[in-house]
């Protein structure tokens, strides 16, 4: 890990999550729902806590880390200048705008409330939704992407958090597989990049249901 990265995980003095993206939150582990005790966030049990870093990004995979998501792990915080380098380049730029435009149109009009986007990096797609979401929680095994994302999206509506991808730290009913059908036919939308594989997900409070775009964005 970084210097950068080693820096922000000092929990002095963290900021304290706001309680309306606490309540999305569980223990990866446990399934509990958490609260927030000082610098950390203890599962219901109490048995379990979870630093939060000073930036205020909780830190479940610093507990609980799948060998799939170490891996992920070290392949994104070892090339995360070069990572962000890239999508600068016009031709990456270019083909981001062609998926970007897909997805965008396969989206209900109007608000999405709250969405979260899983695999989120720097929050590619908080920050293409910016003005069409009311808040957003991302959630990325790499800290160092993460810090990348609160620096650039330091709104209130924006909280991130480290967690493999593997065992979400995300309640159920926060992040779409609540099997209640939506009301007035409306469905959030999984939506898979295939370039990062960034999935993004529209909640809607009490329903959900998920339309996979991937297809869409591939033709």
């Amino acid at each position: 890990m970084s210097d950068s990265a080693t820096n922000a995980t000092s929990t002095a003095g963290a900021p304290r999550p706001e309680r309306d993206f606490v309540s999305m939150l569980r223990s990866p582990r446990s399934a509990e729902v958490m609260h927030v005790d000082g610098d950390n966030l203890v599962s219901a049990g109490g048995a379990e806590r979870y630093q939060v870093s000073c930036t205020g990004i909780p830190l479940f995979a610093r507990e609980f880390l799948s060998d799939a998501g170490r891996f992920q792990q070290s392949h994104y915080d070892g090339m995360v200048a070069k990572y962000v380098e890239n999508l600068d380049y016009p031709h990456t730029q270019d083909y981001m705008a062609y998926l970007d435009r897909q997805f965008l149109a396969a989206l209900p009009v109007g608000s999405l409330g709250a969405v979260a986007e899983l695999c989120c990096g720097r929050g590619e797609a908080a920050r293409l939704l910016d003005g069409r979401m009311e808040r957003c929680i991302g959630v990325d095994v790499s800290v160092e992407m993460l810090e990348i994302a609160r620096r650039d999206l330091p709104g209130e509506r924006f909280f991130f958090a480290q967690g493999d991808a593997t065992m979400l730290p995300l309640r159920e009913q926060a992040h779409g597989v609540d099997p209640g059908p939506p009301a007035g036919g409306q469905a959030p939308i999984a939506h898979l990049r295939p370039t990062e594989s960034a999935l993004c997900e529209v909640l809607y409070p009490r329903r959900s249901r998920r339309t996979d775009i991937a297809g869409a964005v591939r033709r």
